[in-house]
C-alpha cells in the first residue's frame, strides 16, 4: 500500500465508517469513532504490537486525554497497524477495505463486496476535511 494510496483509502473509510463524527458509536455499542474500530482489532493490535490500547475510551473524544483530535489519531493507527498485520502490507486498497469490514476470514471468503463498492465510491469523493464539532453544530 503506497502512501498516495492510503492517504486516499483513509478518508474513504472514514466518510464510509462515520461520516467523520468522531463520537460515532455502532447502534450495537461494539463499534467506536472515526473509523468505528471493534474491540477485537484492538486486543489483536495490542497482542501483536505489545500495546495497551483501552477500548473504548482511547477512540472516542470525551474519554481521550486529548480529545477528538487524539481519538482520530489513534484510531487511524489502530487502523495501519490492523491492516498490515491481517491483509499485509502490499495488500491493495480493496484488500485492505474488505479487511477492515469482514476480517481476513470474511475477505477470503468474499465478504465485504458491497462495502468496498462504497468505500471506492467515497475514494473519488469523499471529502479530505470532515467538519469539526463546531462546525456540526453551526449548520443545525
Amino acid at each position: 500500500m503506497t502512501l498516495e494510496l492510503w492517504a486516499r483509502l483513509l478518508p474513504a473509510l472514514i466518510y464510509v465508517e462515520s461520516r467523520g463524527n468522531p463520537a460515532a458509536m455502532s447502534s450495537d455499542g461494539g463499534a467506536v469513532g472515526v473509523l468505528q474500530v471493534r474491540r477485537i482489532c484492538v486486543e489483536d493490535v495490542n497482542r501483536h504490537y505489545g500495546l495497551a490500547l483501552r477500548w473504548p475510551d482511547d477512540f472516542l473524544p470525551a474519554t481521550n486525554p486529548h480529545g477528538a483530535a487524539g481519538a482520530a489519531w489513534v484510531s487511524e493507527t489502530t487502523a495501519i497497524r490492523y491492516l498490515c498485520l491481517r491483509a499485509g502490507e502490499d495488500a491493495n486498497a480493496e484488500t485492505w477495505a474488505r479487511t477492515w469490514k469482514a476480517g481476513r476470514r470474511g475477505c477470503r471468503l468474499g465478504r465485504g463486496k458491497a462495502y468496498w463498492r462504497d468505500v471506492r465510491a467515497a475514494m473519488m469523493n469523499a471529502p479530505l476535511h470532515f467538519p469539526t464539532e463546531a462546525e456540526r453544530k453551526e449548520v443545525k
